[in-house]
């Protein structure tokens, strides 16, 4: 598995269990928590080097 790969994954999963802890315990920080690290493994969604079509 690539490097990347493996901490989009972390970041996404990580970033659902803090959403749910937050839904269940209703704390406003755990989901803005569980928001941000979602964006960040979006954000690095579009990081990395493609290669070229021809």
């Amino acid at each position: 598995m690539p490097r990347l790969l493996a901490i989009r994954l972390s970041l996404a999963l990580t970033a659902l269990v803090l959403f749910a802890l937050g839904i269940r315990s209703d704390s406003t920080y755990l989901r803005m928590a569980g928001i941000v690290l979602l964006g960040a493994a979006l954000i690095l969604r579009f990081v990395g080097g493609r290669t070229p079509r021809l």
